[in-house]
């Protein structure tokens, strides 16, 4: 029972200091181990009342890095005061069977999609939820296996990240139909309004073209993968065009390359056409002298620009706007080029939350949208 009140206490501390102010959203909380010498617990009781905090929404857990408010000053009408971990533990002796969950991704790698499964990873082992994941390299009929495969293993819910074709798998509306718990990352399914944890794309859009507007530009490039009417990719342009409306520029086609899926995900290992789109890229720079900047919508677009124009001395005399990356100036592109960085540690997290409170029955938020970050380029 002492122990009980001492980590209800800390927690209380911790959440009235949140919800006054004195820990605001993107604070880092005191350490487990901070916590224990400031309040004279164990770590192991610390520990807990951090973990309380993590089960109401209010803040992320990193492990490595600490603990960090999420709280916005508004409440989540799928979190109660009755959500502690000890109010649903199961009876002592009692060993409980651990939920399973499906995680379907179309891709991954380490500039987007990484750190979110990690989130994913982690917020699930917290849990106590066992995860099954797939990828399905942009394949329909390889979303469909994977989704029948985690419903045969017994998922009682599905964390996805769908396939960037222009229809929706039809298995995916069967579910929906069916209110069987689902929770989308990075992109939404367009007229069905499965609960979805993504970037803002179009309000992320819009800052990064008006960026470049403001520095002077007014001949803005844009160039993406063909998949244009993919939710993220759609926002993005969108947001492109927007901006250049609202500063009185017009939105010319012709300064428009949309077609470049050499990093598309595929099932098989190679790319035979890789050199067909650098060379389209390279002569679309040639055939445009008058941009003063390109906005990309993806990392590994804006690495390959980079690199031809570099070749042809143009890397200082172009501006370079692109979505996601690494975390740290790492390359000359990180650290010449403006970015945007999405919160993909949270989004993973996040996804993992919802998924719990729809598995209970519980509303979530239609979207979520989790902040992004500006990396200004170096001086």
């Amino acid at each position: 029972m002492a122990g009980e009140i001492l980590y209800r206490k800390i927690f209380d501390d911790l959440l009235n200091g949140i919800r006054s102010g004195v820990y605001p959203s993107g604070t880092r909380l005191p350490s487990e181990i901070e916590l224990a010498e400031k309040y004279g617990v164990s770590r192991i009781t610390s520990k807990k009342a951090l973990e309380m905090l993590a089960d109401r929404d209010m803040v992320l857990r990193r492990p490595g890095k600490g603990t960090f408010v999420t709280w916005q000053g508004t409440s989540n009408p799928a979190v109660e005061e009755s959500d502690f971990p000890e109010d649903s533990a199961p009876a002592t002796g009692e060993k409980a069977t651990p939920d399973v969950i499906g995680v379907i991704f179309d891709s991954i790698d380490v500039s987007f999609g990484y750190e979110v499964l990690q989130g994913i990873t982690y917020e699930s082992t917290r849990r106590g939820l066992l995860m099954f994941w797939r990828m399905t390299y942009g394949s329909d009929e390889a979303e469909k296996r994977a989704i029948e495969d985690m419903l045969a293993a017994g998922a009682k819910g599905i964390i996805l990240m769908c396939t960037q074709n222009k229809s929706y798998n039809p298995t995916l509306l069967k579910l929906y139909l069916n209110g069987f718990p689902m929770v989308l990352v990075d992109r939404e399914l367009k007229g069905i309004p499965v609960p979805v944890v993504a970037t803002d794309n179009f309000r992320a859009g819009y800052d990064l073209t008006t960026r470049l507007i403001e520095s002077g530009h007014r001949k803005i490039g844009f160039i993406s993968h063909s998949h244009v009417e993919t939710s993220t990719v759609a926002a993005r342009f969108e947001g492109y065009c927007e901006a250049l409306r609202d500063h009185g520029i017009m939105a010319d086609a012709s300064n428009m390359l949309r077609n470049m899926d050499a990093y598309m995900p595929v099932e098989d290992d190679g790319n035979s056409s890789f050199a067909m789109y650098r060379n389209e890229l390279s002569e679309f720079v040639d055939n445009h002298p008058d941009l003063t900047a390109f906005y990309t919508v993806e990392f590994s677009i804006a690495r390959l620009l980079y690199e031809i124009l570099q070749e042809k001395g143009l890397q200082d005399k172009k501006a370079l706007v692109y979505f996601d990356g690494f975390m740290g100036r790492t390359t000359p592109l990180s650290r010449n080029c403006l970015h945007i960085i999405q919160g993909q540690y949270e989004m993973g997290v996040k996804a993992v939350r919802h998924l719990a409170h729809r598995m209970r029955g519980e509303q979530v938020p239609e979207r979520d949208y989790i902040p992004y970050t500006f990396v200004e380029p170096e001086a």
